[in-house]
């Protein structure tokens, strides 16, 4: 088992394998020109690989604001559902935790949808995240 960051064209590609069992309507074309300029803005991806097949898939950026102060954001998280309940994302969560500390971070955040339980019972439960807030968004 290895955990790396994407760099390469390539490795995003393959990256996308993993993430579109979370983003379901997005497709590769769609996701390789949103990388770019997500990534101008911070956005970091990392996967966790086993045999060297990618598993689990984690974006994050790093942001400040003024009710979390200096934190990690992640944005999107997701393991193959063939390889769930196995504890890769246990392994790539706890990752993220500690990039976050390297990087001078005082919390890690992410946000859920409401009707994922699973993984809410996943982030509370077993890696002691707490609900803090509801996030709404309005389509224009």
């Amino acid at each position: 088992m290895e955990i790396r960051e994407l760099h390469s064209a390539d490795e995003w590609a393959q990256g996308f394998e993993v993430l579109k069992e979370l983003r379901t309507t997005l497709t590769l074309v769609e996701y390789m020109e949103l990388v770019k300029k997500m990534v101008e803005g911070g956005y970091r991806a990392f996967v966790l690989k086993v045999d060297n097949e990618m598993i689990s898939y984690a974006g994050v950026s790093e942001a400040t604001n003024f009710y979390n102060g200096h934190y990690l954001f992640v944005f999107d998280f997701v393991t193959k559902s063939s390889h769930r309940s196995k504890g890769y994302g246990e392994q790539l969560l706890s990752f993220l935790e500690d990039e976050a500390k390297k990087l001078g971070c005082t919390k890690i955040c992410l946000d859920s949808g409401l009707q994922r339980l699973e993984a809410h019972r996943f982030y509370e439960d077993k890696m002691k995240f707490n609900k803090s807030s509801y996030a709404f968004k309005k389509e224009l």
